[in-house]
């Protein structure tokens, strides 16, 4: 599993964005979202580059990485613009690379929300019940504060630490690290950051033992749907228009009857990240 230190200083190293002497010209954005329809979301972020300002003299579609890693080398190498992802992880990476900007744009509202079997009901209920509690008390925005927004420029998330609960029962969670510092691991391979503190509070609330669980993030959902784990992160999304007239986000889990997902435990908007100019 990539560290994400080790992927920072991956951008160190130069590459070449032109292949046998013909240059390409990349397409616009990099990203980790997947999405039931990328081309909404392809002609959302083609909106939000005009507000924004900026020359678009380039294909606008999506690439899509599972992991950060191949992402930012990709970014790197300039086979992509931009890598669109939350704020906040564009924010603590550029950070710490003193090659990459980010650039805001228009507002595109990103989420991420657990998710659990869909048989799994009982379960998913708790851990939905513990995250309203939390917002509405002022649990997670404290969280997100201390260890996101107040996180030095020059310090990685300290290791979690979780309760632990004799004879509750376990439940296990997939941690894959590729969405520092909210979901991430640290150079050891221990998960760390907002996400284990989210779930240290969960867990005191729900009377449950986590048990925390490195994955490949391209390898979650099967990972949840087999049964090896019972809570994913990262269902993330950007905002589409039903065809009812509401306003949702897209999800990993569209058209997955299989897998259910909680409210989302944290809220943030999309920005871009690039090389610096």
């Amino acid at each position: 599993m990539k560290k994400a230190l080790a992927l920072l200083l991956l951008l160190l190293v130069p590459c070449c964005a032109a292949c046998g002497g013909r240059e390409s010209v990349p397409p616009a954005y990099g990203t980790l979202f997947t999405a039931a329809d990328p081309g909404k979301l392809a002609e959302l972020y083609d909106q939000a580059y005009e507000a924004s300002g900026y020359e678009a003299a380039m294909d606008s579609d999506f690439v899509y990485y599972d992991y950060l890693s191949s992402l930012l080398l990709a970014l790197n190498a300039g086979q992509i613009a931009v890598a669109v992802l939350p704020y906040d992880v564009n924010h603590y990476i550029a950070r710490r690379n003193d090659g990459l900007q980010v650039r805001e744009f228009a507002e595109v509202p990103v989420s991420l929300q657990m998710g659990f079997r869909a048989g799994d009901a009982d379960l998913r209920e708790q851990f939905n019940a513990a995250i309203d509690a939390m917002t509405a008390d002022g649990a997670l925005a404290a969280l997100l504060d201390h260890w996101v927004y107040q996180l030095p420029a020059g310090e990685e998330p300290a290791a979690g630490e979780l309760p632990a609960i004799p004879g509750a029962d376990t439940v296990r969670v997939g941690v894959t690290g590729d969405l520092p510092p909210l979901d991430y691991l640290s150079a050891d391979g221990r998960p760390s950051g907002y996400n284990v503190a989210v779930l240290a509070e969960i867990s005191s609330r729900i009377g449950k033992n986590i048990e925390l669980v490195p994955i490949e993030s391209a390898a979650r959902l099967t990972a949840l749907v087999s049964g090896k784990i019972d809570v994913i992160f990262w269902i993330l999304g950007g905002e589409k228009v039903n065809s009812d007239g509401s306003v949702t986000l897209y999800s990993e889990t569209d058209g997955r009857d299989e897998v259910a997902v909680t409210n989302p435990y944290y809220q943030g908007v999309s920005s871009w990240l690039s090389k610096a100019q």
